[in-house]
């Protein structure tokens, strides 16, 4: 859902697995899945289960970017 939604807004996203990074897991652990944007900033967490809550997060991020 979040790549479709990033390829709607014309945005790029790369999913990581946080179990084989340690400080990853500490920092986000019960809070997946999270999206975030630049300088790490969260964008979105927990259930991601509405697509147009997802484009409307990307949407706010890219104008934020300039």
């Amino acid at each position: 859902m979040v790549a479709r939604a990033a390829r709607r807004v014309g945005a790029t996203v790369e999913e990581v697995d946080i179990e084989g990074d340690d400080q990853l897991f500490t920092r986000f652990d019960l809070r997946i899945p999270v999206l975030l944007g630049p300088g790490d900033r969260v964008v979105a967490e927990g259930v991601i289960d509405d697509g147009r809550a997802v484009v409307e997060a990307l949407r706010r991020l890219k104008r934020s970017r300039g």
